[in-house]
């Protein structure tokens, strides 16, 4: 039931996901899922019975404002709160889901953990592809299979890494993700971060150098 559990909870994160990136700003969505690690922690704290110093809990507090000061901004000057608050819930499904893995991790073969996940998103994905389907193109094609070959590394590498280590502190390093967003999402889409993305992703990761440094 677990390993179900971790799949459903993984493809609604997912969908959570691309529903934000599609109406957010690469930087602002990619800094609001940075909510995971403050998640992870106190469901982490209650479910493995994992244990975090004060000075632990301070730094993922000082994480949350910086998220906090992206959230606003979305909310305040977006047509509709919807999107913010999606990416929000998106990242705290992420992280029960994660919570799981680790879990999980005790006890399954990583790649048991990583096919449930593949092939229940699958399932709960191919009737609303099939009602919308339309030919795609090769270009496309390739672009779609360097995705879902790049996702399945990552999902690979994650499972090892919570099998490793405290949960808490590897979500923690999902915080890197900002800067990159922000880069490609300038690159590319010429999208240039608000003033509050840019103080809320100094702040977090400030908070990762201090939990990793000083913790």
């Amino acid at each position: 039931m677990l390993l179900i559990a971790r799949g459903v909870l993984g493809f609604l994160a997912l969908f959570g996901n691309f529903y934000a990136l599609h109406h957010l700003p690469l930087a602002d969505a990619t800094v609001i899922f940075q909510a995971v690690p403050l998640a992870v922690l106190p469901i982490s704290y209650f479910l493995l019975q994992e244990r975090y110093t004060v000075r632990q809990w301070s730094y993922f507090f000082l994480g949350l404002a910086g998220v906090a000061l992206v959230l606003y901004s979305d909310i305040s000057s977006a047509p509709s709160w919807l999107p913010a608050l999606v990416a929000l819930l998106s990242a705290l499904i992420t992280a029960l889901a994660y919570t799981l893995v680790r879990t999980l991790s005790k006890t399954e073969n990583n790649q048991v953990i990583i096919f449930y996940f593949a092939a229940i998103s699958t399932l709960f994905s191919a009737p609303p592809a099939l009602h919308t389907w339309h030919t795609l193109s090769w270009p496309l094609i390739a672009l779609l299979l360097g995705i879902g070959g790049s996702a399945t590394l990552a999902q690979i590498f994650l499972t090892m890494a919570y099998k490793a280590e405290k949960a808490a502190k590897v979500a923690a390093l999902n915080y890197l993700a900002v800067p990159l967003a922000a880069f490609w999402g300038l690159i590319l889409w010429h999208e240039i971060p608000s003033l509050n993305t840019i103080i809320g992703t100094a702040v977090i990761l400030l908070a990762v150098l201090l939990l990793h440094f000083r913790a």
